[in-house]
């Protein structure tokens, strides 16, 4: 929507559940990179990386419109 990228699905157990990340959340930066505009290949891009790498997000909550990261 409009180049956002939003939280489609989030798995229990995993790093993005256990920091209260929702479906519906918008991630707004991936390891201080903007992702607006981004495709979906350059998306991917940021958010692999080797097992047990930490990736760090800025996510606005749907519920509140604010940014957590």
């Amino acid at each position: 929507m409009d180049g956002k990228l939003f939280v489609n699905e989030v798995s229990e157990g995993y790093p993005a559940n256990k920091q209260e990340i929702k479906p519906g959340d918008q991630v707004i930066k991936i390891n201080a990179i903007d992702v607006r505009g981004k495709d979906r290949a350059q998306i991917s891009q940021l958010l692999r990386g080797p097992k047990g790498t930490p990736v760090d997000l800025v996510v606005l909550e749907k519920a509140k419109n604010s940014p957590k990261s």
